[in-house]
């Protein structure tokens, strides 16, 4: 990003910077609106025919599905509420198939995308659209995606965890930060060097 505009410039410097720093070193993600349901284990669904791939499932209050064949498949999200956390070592149950998605559609009504939710989808092309009802963004949600389109944050979003888009350089587009996020993450936008305009930091950030 070319230029930024922020009183508090140890926050854009946060925000921004591109360094390594290990991901054992970062503090926990703890969202209020989290609820003690993200803590259930996934139940896994419908598996394809002969691979033992989960292809649907339900987690907390959301359903999962993917739609279409490898290596052109859409993975769609729906429900209300909060999705579950993940973790490196205990990845979501669609990461096993993240090589052939290159869409995800998240509906209205989730109100946070889970820590490595979809974290190294590298398949994934077009614009992320993400629902007006989000809250919060999870550590390393969307890190090292490949959206070649737009970024748009929704008004109603207060938190964007660490990590969260850092390495999708492929996104273009201004970078705007509603006034409703209170705080974000380290390096969360890290590496996005296709963003362009100025980034405007809201009086509300304050983390």
């Amino acid at each position: 990003i070319p230029e930024t505009i922020s009183e508090d410039e140890s926050t854009e410097e946060n925000i921004l910077m591109d360094e390594s720093v290990s991901e054992n070193s970062i503090d926990s993600f703890d969202p209020d609106v989290i609820e003690e349901t993200l803590d259930e284990p996934i139940i896994e669904g419908e598996y394809l025919e002969n691979e033992g791939i989960a292809n649907s499932g339900i987690g907390g209050d959301l359903v999962w599905e993917l739609t279409g064949d490898s290596p052109n498949q859409t993975l769609v999200i729906s429900g209300s509420g909060a999705m579950n956390n993940f973790s490196s070592s205990k990845p979501a149950p669609w990461k096993s198939s993240a090589a052939s998605i290159q869409s995800i559609v998240l509906s209205e009504g989730i109100t946070h995308i889970g820590d490595y939710a979809f974290d190294g989808f590298t398949a994934t092309t077009g614009n992320l659209v993400l629902p007006s009802t989000l809250k919060t963004i999870g550590n390393y949600a969307f890190r090292n995606n490949k959206f070649n389109g737009t970024l748009s944050l929704s008004d109603g979003l207060e938190k964007i965890g660490d990590y969260a888009f850092s390495g999708c350089y492929a996104l273009t587009g201004n970078l705007i930060i509603p006034d409703t996020v209170k705080s974000i993450g380290s390096y969360a936008f890290s590496g996005c060097s296709k963003l362009t305009g100025n980034l405007i930091i809201p009086d509300t950030v304050k983390s």
